[in-house]
């Protein structure tokens, strides 16, 4: 059985997937940096179906059956806050798209796959929101 690589991720979130595929969301943890590191384990015998290098530093994951896509809320992602986005059935790696600052939740209704990230205020809210707003996301 190939387990789950503990000393690769400080795990911050699970979502159940298809089946039983979980997605297990990894961040930097008491002072130590782990590079961008998200899996996809078996959730019976904690094998590991798949590792996603793409997006890292994440806060919550979500699965969304609509679309059988898990969405991550990557705040802490070296290159800057993030949504990646991973192919539920292919267990691969698909986007990332810019976020504000601190962006640490997410939740996707799944009757028409839009995704809902709580933004701080500025950039991607501007400045006439002094409280922060919530990104709608959804694919064109």
């Amino acid at each position: 059985v190939n387990s789950f690589p503990s000393e690769n991720c400080m795990p911050t979130a699970i979502t159940q997937g298809p089946g039983n595929n979980f997605l297990v969301g990894c961040a930097d943890h008491d002072g130590t940096a782990f590079p961008p590191n998200e899996y996809v384990i078996d959730g019976t015998s904690g094998a590991q179906i798949a590792q996603i290098t793409n997006v890292g530093g994440v806060d919550e994951v979500w699965y969304n059956p609509g679309d059988n896509k898990y969405y991550l809320a990557a705040r802490d992602m070296p290159t800057g806050p993030v949504m990646g986005v991973v192919d539920a059935k292919t267990n691969t790696w698909l986007v990332n798209v810019t976020t504000n600052s601190n962006s640490h939740s997410i939740a996707v209704d799944p009757s028409n796959n839009h995704v809902f990230v709580p933004l701080q205020p500025g950039g991607i809210c501007g400045t006439t929101n002094t409280q922060g707003c919530v990104g709608v996301y959804a694919e064109q």
